[in-house]
């Protein structure tokens, strides 16, 4: 679908209206798949002494519940993903560069993800294995790496899949280091204060460091990398640089975070929303000021802030989608199944459901714009479904818990792929490098793989029919390719005759999208006038011309200018098409004097005009043109050789005067050393508009088509543009009867710039050795923001507080006398989680040993010796029991606390 689209490649175009309609149909439609999540289980019932308790009553809706209903389960995080991939999917179709600064956070999120789903693998599994890294670097690149060879992409292009490989990576070293550490009260946070502080030096300090650290990433631009591979990657880095930590903060919390939501529930009814509330206040409070004072920035300020502010939202949609046990207990499975998919979704968004690396619209209906999406969509979903089923299946296969297995059927991998790309070359070198040799070579392959691995099979399939089949396919794809479209590429040659080819349609200013944006831009409700202006557009061309005329933006021609030197020779119809690329190349300005020479420099392209109103002064200059540094001339004349034609010889003897100087100024053209002409002809001449009698008398359309046969005629060049065919049905548009207004001048701009594509030749860009790209390594750091981000983490570690300190705070006050406080939880939070996963310090094995009974504790007595090898401080425990503990109880020494009724 990439290189071979059925249809030319559509473009993109933002309608707000459908954008949010579409959302909102989204969560509309999700709303009717919400369901418990992991289904109904029974409650779990109170126990009684009663004989009929023991009895299980039936099952009916009043003493069912979902079976997961913590704080951010994994349904909720499907579900998280599934809406925010939407949006992200959308922006990209739609390129709703409105909902930028939404997009970002919900990339921040992604991010966050990455810490908070690794640090708690990690730290339930403590599984640090070679295998278990594998399988995660397989479920984040496998598919990306065969997108980019087969489409011949860089990495990089496709900047989610290392961004999260990268903070993976990031993860595992963390809590692989000093991995003993990782289920300490305090030595856990104390690390991560430190990995906060180098995240600080790397990225918010304008360093050296992280240029050294990626020493081995290019400057030169490249695809998915304009600005260079090592500018691209501190770019996006840095967007999210502090969002992975933050998620491992929450992961390091969260027991507690969970603990506390759970307790505050067995509350009261006003003592826990006195609680609840007053944290969503505090939270809500933040958002606000996020969103009226980061939020709505513009883009480009937007970004210097996210890695700092990214947050704020991200935690309040946490705390209030878990604020209530119904929310927590029920997910949208639509949006959940979504979720599922979501690294698939982004990647192959980039070849089927948009083309050109996500640039284009993959066309199946061409005029149907919202039934194509439809169509595109299904078929997109459908792919990316099977896609993450063929990523997980070939995991299972590939890489078991064996790392001999796995080292081994990798190797076995990238020595077929190895030997594939040999081969591949050698069939390049051969000449049998098409559609019939590849398949040819790949029906071979297969037989013999087939007969030498699987002979038993091989014996029973039918090769010949295979052979049949596979034949049938390759000439029915290649008769395909044949009348398909093709990837973007410059326009060839063979489109020339219908560069021009097209027509004015008239826009219906009172059509709703367009009413839309005006209220929505303007606050205009309604239209005095609905008609009258119009827009030009090319006319279709079969597919298999490879002709896709579109719309050169600023960008796109100072690719395709890239060292050239174009020159305007002519009068003033010619300066207004000068006039028309310089404004898209970025100039908008004019000049004051009319009848004089302009130059401008755009980069490494050169545009000029020349004023020469009568063909005799286009001959000279011309004649002073050098061939060897323009690239390409552009000339318009007539109209002023027509007004000086004032009939005193004859009009015949002027017409032919001036085609004989035609002839000589051809003749010169053609003279010039590699530089390629465009011909102009006059525009439409509207008689009832001019504005002096000489004009009247000597500028009439009737003779001006005689001059304009005579350059069709006799003025040869590469393109001859007849831009009366253009302005003919614009001629009551004429402010003067010969000028027109600039968005006429730029569709015959327009169509000069999609003839750029054959007149000239893409220059390639040369970098010296040693180059620099403008942006480095260290343009984005805020050591001030940084700081403030080690602030809130160290308030996030040492408050154990999920959210940064607001329900702490809120606890401090409100909720200490109840033992709420976050900072008061961890021993409860983590005590049976660390029983559970086998791990856990010292001092969580002497409060369970307190909880034992005397027939418990006269049997750890007897086997004194096996238990101090086990690490279980018997002595200790025996202290705290006789004496109450340091604290242990609120009768201190006296002997009244906690197991102090066992006498000795």
């Amino acid at each position: 679908m990439e290189n071979h689209p059925p249809h030319h490649h559509g473009e993109k175009s933002y309608d707000r209206d459908v954008f949010f309609l579409l959302t909102g149909m989204l969560f509309v439609g999700a709303a009717f798949t919400i369901k418990p999540n992991g289904g109904l289980v029974a409650k779990k019932m109170i126990s009684s002494s009663s004989p009929s308790a023991s009895a299980s009553p039936p099952l009916t809706h009043h003493n069912l519940q979902p079976a997961d209903s913590t704080v951010l389960n994994r349904y909720q995080t499907e579900e998280w993903k599934g809406w925010m991939q939407f949006m992200f999917l959308y922006y990209h179709y739609y390129h709703a560069e409105e909902t930028y600064n939404a997009i970002r956070i919900m990339i921040t999120c992604y991010v966050w993800m990455t810490g908070f789903g690794n640090f708690s693998f990690f730290y339930m599994k403590s599984d640090y294995s070679a295998v278990r890294v594998i399988q995660m670097l397989w479920r984040l690149n496998f598919l990306v790496t065969f997108l980019a060879l087969t489409c011949n992409n860089t990495y990089i292009l496709y900047y989610i899949c290392p961004l999260h490989t990268f903070f993976f990576l990031m993860v595992y070293c963390v809590m692989r280091t000093f991995s003993s550490l990782n289920h300490s009260k305090y030595k856990l946070r104390v690390k991560l204060l430190a990995v906060a502080f180098a995240i600080f030096l790397v990225w918010d300090c304008d360093t050296p460091l992280f240029s050294t650290f990626h020493f081995f990433l290019k400057q030169t631009p490249t695809i998915g990398a304009t600005g260079g591979q090592l500018w691209e990657w501190y770019f996006r880095t840095t967007l999210d640089h502090w969002s992975t930590f933050l998620g491992m903060i929450f992961a390091a919390n969260y027991p507690i975070t969970a603990l506390w939501m759970k307790k505050c529930e067995e509350l009261p009814f006003k003592q826990q929303w006195a609680l609840k509330g007053v944290s969503g206040i505090l939270i809500f409070a933040l958002f606000y000021f996020w969103v009226t004072q980061i939020f709505l920035q513009p883009k480009l300020a937007y970004n210097l802030t996210n890695a700092y502010y990214g947050f704020i939202p991200l935690v309040s949609y946490i705390y209030f989608r878990n604020i209530t046990p119904t929310l927590r207990s029920y997910s949208l499975d639509l949006l959940h199944q979504i979720g599922k998919t979501t690294l698939e979704t982004y990647l192959l968004q980039h070849h089927i459901w948009l083309t050109s690396n996500a640039k284009s619209l993959l066309v199946f209906f061409p005029g149907w714009p919202k039934c194509n999406m439809l169509c595109v969509t299904v078929v997109y979903f459908l792919v990316s479904r099977k896609a993450y089923s063929l990523t997980m299946s070939l995991r299972g296969m590939l890489l078991p818990s064996d790392l001999k297995v796995c080292l081994r059927n990798l190797g076995v991998m990238f020595s077929i792929g190895f030997a594939l790309f040999l081969l591949a070359n050698l069939m390049l070198l051969a000449g049998i490098g098409g559609l019939y040799g590849i398949s040819f070579v790949g029906f071979s392959l297969g037989v013999a793989v087939n007969y030498k691995l699987f002979p038993e099979v091989a014996k029973i399939s039918n090769s010949k029919s295979a052979g049949a089949i596979l034949i049938l396919s390759t000439i029915c794809y290649h008769l395909y390719t044949s009348q398909a479209a093709t990837a973007i590429l410059p326009l060839p040659s063979s489109c020339q005759p219908y560069v021009a080819s097209g027509a004015w349609f008239p826009i219906d200013s009172c059509a709703e999208a367009i009413r839309a944006e005006a209220h929505f831009s303007q606050n205009i409700d309604s239209f005095a006038v609905c008609s009258g202006s119009s827009s030009w557009g090319w006319h279709s061309q079969p597919s298999s011309s490879h002709c896709r005329f579109a719309r050169r933006t600023s960008k796109e021609l100072s690719r395709t200018l890239h060292n050239h030197n174009i020159v305007f020779v002519g009068d003033s119809i010619t300066r207004n098409v000068f006039y028309s690329l310089s404004r898209t190349l970025g100039d908008s300005s004019t000049v004051e004097e009319k009848h004089s020479d302009i130059e401008r420099t755009f980069k490494t392209t050169k545009i000029s005009f020349r004023w020469a109103p009568l063909v005799a002064d286009a001959l000279t200059v011309v004649g002073e043109l050098d061939g060897d540094t323009t690239s390409l001339v552009v000339v318009g004349n007539g109209l002023w050789d027509c007004l000086a034609d004032t009939g005193s010889d004859s009009d015949s003897s002027g017409v032919a005067g001036f085609e004989e100087s035609t002839k000589k100024l051809s003749q010169m053209l053609t003279s010039l050393k590699d530089t390629q002409t465009v011909v102009l002809a006059p525009t439409t001449i509207n008689d009832a508009r001019l504005q002096s009698e000489e004009k009247k008398l000597y500028m009439t359309e009737e003779k001006v088509e005689k001059y304009r046969n005579v350059i069709l005629t006799n003025l040869r060049g590469d393109l001859v543009l007849d831009t009366a065919e253009v302005t003919k049905d614009r001629a009551t548009d004429s402010v003067d009867g010969v000028h027109y207004p600039d968005g006429v001048y730029d569709v015959v701009g327009q169509i000069i710039a999609n003839s750029f594509d054959w007149l000239l030749e893409r220059q390639a860009v040369i970098y010296e050795p040693g180059y620099e790209a403008a942006n480095q390594p260290g343009k984005m750091a805020n050591v001030k923001l940084g700081l403030m981000m080690l602030l809130v983490c160290a308030i996030g570690l040492f408050t154990f507080d999920s959210y940064f300190g607001f329900v702490w705070l809120t606890s401090f006050f409100f909720g200490k006398r109840l033992g709420l406080s976050p900072s008061d939880l961890w021993e409860e939070a983590f005590r049976d989680l660390h029983k559970k996963i086998g791990v856990g310090g010292e001092r969580e094995k002497e409060i369970e040993m307190k909880e034992l009974d005397e027939d418990e504790l006269n049997s750890l007595i007897e086997n004194e010796e096996g238990n101090r090898q086990k690490g279980i401080d018997i002595d200790s425990i025996l202290e705290d029991l006789e004496g109450g503990g340091e604290g242990g109880g609120e009768g201190g020494g006296e002997g009244e606390g906690k197991g102090a009724k066992i006498k000795f």
